[in-house]
């Protein structure tokens, strides 16, 4: 009741903003299903709340003297459309600027970003250019906003684009650890905090020229990209530069706002992490193959270049088979780095799949001078079934020391839908929507229900270097009530290779954009 209530005051806020007919700035372009409905028009929002239905994200809005969808010109044009006409608030809803916007640019944005996330709703299982509605304002306030899995804002013509980024994660994790656990590594206690508080930016300069900058105040290190990059460079790709994530491994490569488990798979404490440096990427045969190689310095010692050590980083991916019809993909990917190790010195250590426990197994610093890092990636999509593994192993100066880490995972959607792959990326990368997503839409559903099972793998004693093995299983439920709310659970049971057992039970809710 207090949404709705909500809903029906800034509906009525907004249709008062909207201005009169014989208003030559206004002018408000319409497209629903690929078909114009309506060109320098006066959008109306109608009075009657029998017509908006803000709970089910859709308005059977009213557009003065422009052609119905699926009515002659000559109807009437001051009824609402049928159910079945109505304008789905999936995308945006942005008005004309109140009287006093134009001489405060602030409150302007404000303005923009209030109307747009109040009533950007659910995609559903629409194509992206379908129910997008957007204004284009006087000469001097020339921007635009819409909906694209997070707000976007845009000047007409697209010459500028900046999308904000927001994700939070709120975990509570219970753990039952064994007596010579709580011995070795002290007492693990229940915790309930925030894992990520993420907040950010992205967007273009010119359509070929991108920029992303993302930050989290949960973190001692708040900043974890910040990158431009030039892109459709002839048989080159793409060209990015600053901070950014290595392209090494399969996990790596997946957003944390896309992986099926709440934590990453213990073989992560072999990877290369986010540096500084220049990477440039590309995708070939009809995308059916990636590739990606980079030069870095590891962020933390940038500013002392004679003892920071470089890495140089590549990746391969590929797609053996696909068939659309059938809902089958094969992937396959490798990964090799090079790396110098900082003051040669290195270290690996790692936390069972539970964020809040702590370390378990640790190497501790010892003299190491470079490092040969490989990754090998193997997954498929068979229909709602995903498979994914992945085998690491890093060489130490040449084969003093070896470390392998692996996994090994499986999940399935109960209601019916596929786990995402990103053609560009070479990884299972993407935003999961919900087939019936929960309270949205004409006929809403229970959101997707996923469930999955992991087993992983690592070993960092040998040679001079004893830090110890670790063997996870790990079982999960996701609830994704829409694309960017998803509940979690996952129960670790994880096994201290000489030592003993930690049990963790592990909740999260997670909401992004």
């Amino acid at each position: 009741m207090l949404g709705k209530g909500l809903a029906n005051c800034l509906l009525t806020a907004i249709r008062r903003s909207i201005v009169d007919d014989d208003d030559p700035v206004a002018r408000v372009k319409l497209t629903a299903q690929g078909v114009q409905a309506g060109e320098n028009r006066r959008l109306l929002v109608p009075a009657e709340d029998d017509y908006c239905e803000p709970r089910l994200g859709r308005c059977c809005a009213l557009l003065d003297d422009a052609p119905r969808l699926g009515r002659d010109p000559g109807q009437s044009t001051h009824s609402p459309w049928e159910p079945g006409h109505c304008l789905s608030m999936h995308r945006a809803y942005v008005a004309k600027p109140m009287p006093g916007l134009r001489e405060s640019p602030s409150l302007a944005l404000a303005w923009l970003l209030l109307s747009g996330a109040v009533f950007a709703q659910e995609p559903g299982r629409l194509a992206p250019d379908d129910g997008r509605l957007s204004l284009t304002g006087p000469p001097d306030f020339p921007l635009e906003m819409y909906w694209l899995e997070g707000p976007v804002i845009r000047t007409p013509g697209g010459e500028f684009v900046l999308q904000p980024t927001f994700r939070f994660e709120y975990d509570f994790q219970s753990f039952n650890a064994d007596d010579d656990i709580e011995t070795a590594f002290g007492d693990i206690e229940d915790t309930a905090k925030f894992r990520r508080r993420r907040y950010g930016a992205k967007g273009t300069i010119y359509e070929r020229f991108g920029y992303a900058v993302e930050f989290d105040d949960s973190r001692n290190r708040p900043f974890l990209k910040a990158h431009a990059e030039i892109r459709e460079i002839p048989y080159l790709g793409m060209l990015r530069f600053g901070h950014m994530s290595e392209p090494f491994g399969g996990e790596r490569n997946i957003s944390g706002r896309f992986t099926v488990f709440m934590a990453r798979a213990l073989d992560d404490a072999l990877n290369t992490g986010r540096n500084t440096g220049l990477l440039a990427r590309n995708s070939v045969l009809d995308q059916r193959m990636t590739w990606a190689v980079g030069v870095f310095r590891p962020a933390e010692y940038a500013g002392d270049p004679e003892n920071s050590g470089i890495g140089i980083t590549g990746r391969v991916s590929a797609i053996p088979y696909e068939s659309e019809e059938d809902a089958m993909l094969l992937h396959s990917a490798f990964a090799y780095s090079y790396r110098q190790f900082p003051y040669d010195e290195a270290r690996f250590r790692r936390r069972p799949e539970a964020n809040f426990a702590p370390r378990l197994v640790d190497t501790g610093t010892f003299d190491a001078h470079y490092g040969n890092y490989f990754s090998l990636e193997l997954g498929a999509n068979l229909g709602s079934l995903n498979l994914q593994a992945e085998q690491k192993l890093v060489f130490v100066d040449g084969n003093d020391e070896v470390f392998p880490g692996t996994h090994a995972q499986v999940s399935y959607f109960l209601t019916g839908e596929q786990r995402p792959y990103n053609k560009g990326r070479g990884a299972f990368h993407g935003r999961l929507r919900p087939l019936h997503p929960l309270l949205i839409g004409d006929a809403p559903g229970i959101g997707a229900w996923e469930i999955a099972a992991r087993v992983s793998y690592l070993d960092l004693s040998d040679g001079s270097v004893n830090g110890g093995s670790l063997f996870d299983y790990t079982f999960g439920v996701n609830w994704y009530l829409n694309a960017y709310t998803r509940f979690m659970s996952n129960l670790v049971q994880s096994h201290r290779g000489g030592v003993g057992d930690v049990t963790a039970l592990t909740f999260r809710l997670m909401v992004d954009f």
